[in-house]
């Protein structure tokens, strides 16, 4: 069935802990250029992905980085992209709506083939958030990747990094004031740096991988336990884990269910802690997929993510 799915959208991901069980949003870009949201409830089926769930526009193949968190006003959700003229973008739920974010209004160039990554530490309904977004300035080989800061009003951050043209970036808060950024350098390798408080520094994280790959990242706990996530070609989709130490990569696979990804597919991650993580990503055939872990079961093939189909189907 004919999808609007964007050939190669980037796609992003976040979800929260609800009553009602693991509330989940993933983003993507239709045939125009438009931002569409899915959303999944618990066990229940996903809704939305149509025209009528457009949140915003963008460039076409713009990144997408999202951040969420529970404010008093509600869940507060950050969307970011980039426009037509490769200015780094906003789209905001402010917990009853979607409206235009103050990020765009400050004219953070970007480089037209960067990716993005977001994170976030701190929101609450008592205290606001702390932000960061992580992209490249420029398109050449040995470019920085490059932070813009919220706490309070948008800054410039810091710049760290060496990294192949158009590198994948990974991104999580491990805890306050503890980030780790995950990116490709220029010998392929897939590095980490990380921010405890007070200074960056390499971290002792690195995988080969092919060059151009797609890089999401996740954490939970106080231990932390850390997931980067990276696609190295059609239907290789590889885990790293980190529980205190590193573990050697391994490819996630079902067996039972064979689900070919597009070999330039792009992914974004989600969790609720080890209990329920999903990995995003765009299959042969133009649809949304996930891998989905679920604790004591392990890897599987999740339901499609709805895209919308064009009138007349």
């Amino acid at each position: 069935m004919p999808t609007e799915f964007l050939y190669t959208s980037k796609i992003a991901a976040i979800s929260w802990a609800a009553t009602g069980g693991r509330q989940q949003r993933v983003y993507f870009q239709d045939l125009n250029g438009k931002i569409r949201e899915a959303q999944r409830g618990g066990d229940n089926p996903w809704t939305g992905g149509s025209s009528q769930n457009v949140i915003g526009e963008a460039k076409l193949f713009s990144p997408l980085a999202a951040v969420t968190w529970k404010s008093a006003q509600g869940i507060q959700i950050r969307v970011y992209c980039v426009n037509k003229d490769n200015i780094l973008s906003e789209f905001v739920y402010d917990g009853s709506k979607w409206i235009t974010g103050q990020l765009g209004s400050v004219g953070v160039k970007v480089g037209s083939n960067s990716k993005l990554a977001a994170l976030q530490w701190g929101g609450s309904e008592s205290a606001p958030p702390n932000i960061r977004v992580y992209y490249q300035k420029s398109n050449g080989s040995g470019s920085s990747i490059h932070e813009y800061v919220w706490s309070g009003k948008w800054t410039a951050g810091a710049s760290f990094g060496s990294t192949v043209p158009g590198t994948g970036i990974g991104a999580t808060a491990i805890g306050p004031g503890r980030l780790r950024i995950y990116y490709q350098a220029t010998d392929n390798k897939i590095r980490e740096h990380c921010w405890d408080s007070n200074s960056w520094y390499v971290g002792g994280f690195s995988a080969s991988a092919s060059a151009g790959v797609s890089i999401a990242a996740i954490s939970w706990g106080s231990t932390p336990n850390i997931r980067v996530y990276w696609q190295k070609g059609r239907e290789e989709l590889y885990e790293a884990a980190y529980g205190g130490s590193w573990n050697t990569p391994g490819q996630i696979k079902d067996a039972s269910r064979p689900t070919p990804s597009l070999p330039d597919t792009f992914i974004a991650a989600n969790s609720s802690g080890n209990i329920d993580i999903s990995v995003f990503f765009q299959a042969s055939g133009v649809s949304l997929q996930q891998w989905q872990w679920i604790s004591g079961k392990g890897w599987s093939i999740g339901a499609v993510v709805p895209t919308g189909t064009p009138a007349g189907w």
